[in-house]
This record gives structure tokens, sequence and C-alpha cells, in this order.
């Protein structure tokens, strides 16, 4: 995690997943999340602002679990695309790169060679 800023995220074009490491002993009971329609998300422990900041883009609060010490809250977004940022100002990513490798995931394993395509056409017998 970053030192500033106390999260983790992960994300697909869809969806947000932001995890946090609770103080050690925390009542679920005591957690609060919040998702404004401005994009304000607040995250509180027994009224402690744990996190605070605006989402990068438009989104609606999903679900939030608490497993041990671990806090995930899952966004779902307006629209379906990669962000810079979870969070406006928070560490960020390479989207160009996102792109590219989804591009590379999507491709088949094997493409043959157009010269391999050629030659086995050539060797064909009527």
């Amino acid at each position: 995690m970053d030192e500033k800023f106390n999260y983790d995220w992960t994300q697909t074009r869809g969806e947000l997943t932001l995890t946090l490491t609770l103080p050690a002993g925390t009542p679920v009971r005591s957690v609060r999340c919040a998702l404004t329609p401005t994009g304000a998300l607040s995250v509180q422990v027994a009224g402690q602002v744990l996190l605070h900041g605006t989402l990068h883009g438009k989104a609606e609060l999903n679900t939030w679990t608490v497993d041990g010490a671990t806090l995930s809250i899952e966004i779902d977004k307006a629209a379906p695309k990669f962000w810079p940022c979870a969070i406006v100002g928070g560490p960020a990513v390479d989207v160009k790169q996102l792109l590219a490798e989804e591009k590379r995931e999507r491709e088949p394993a094997f493409k043959p060679v157009p010269s391999e395509l050629r030659r086995r056409r050539r060797c064909r017998t009527s």
C-alpha cells in the first residue's frame, strides 16, 4: 500500500475493488462505508475516518465485506472503462498498458505466420 493512501485497488472495465486493512480487533458493526451521488467515498471505523476521497468516475457502491482485518469494497462503474486512478489524487495506473494487455488476452494463442499458410496451400493435391 502507498504510505499516503491506505488502500490497494484493482479494476476491470465494469468494477472497482478497494482493499483496506482495518485496525486490529475492529468489530464489523463499527465499519461505515458510504458513496454519495457526487462520487465522494467515505470509510469510517468507530467514527474515525479511514478513507475519504472522490472516485475517478461515476459509480455505485455494490457491497463491502470484512474478512478478518481486511475490508473489501466492491464498486460498479457507471460506464465500462478503465480508470487511471480509483480515488482522485491517489495511486495511478497506465490505462494504455491495461488496454494493450486486454487486447493481447483476446488474441488467439496461435496465429500462423502468413508464409506458413502459403506453404500449406501449395502442398495440397487435387
